[in-house]
């Protein structure tokens, strides 16, 4: 949950984040849903070639911690 008042900011950073995302091995596609009626809960669905390309390739990263 994003407090109100940080919506805006966590929108930016995780749009920023995501070219980080998209250029790891094994990325195939993301989506940011925002909640309608919780304005300030999102979900984040990224989908990735293999469990391995996302734990060992991309959390398992330098770019990860970016």
């Amino acid at each position: 949950m994003i407090k109100e008042e940080k919506i805006k900011e966590f929108i930016q950073a995780i749009h920023s984040a995501f070219s980080i995302l998209s250029n790891a091995r094994g990325y195939i596609s993301h989506k940011l849903l925002q909640n309608e009626e919780c304005p300030n809960r999102f979900i984040l669905i990224a989908h990735w070639n293999s469990l391995e390309d996302h734990l060992e390739g991309f959390v398992g990263s330098t770019a990860f911690e970016q």
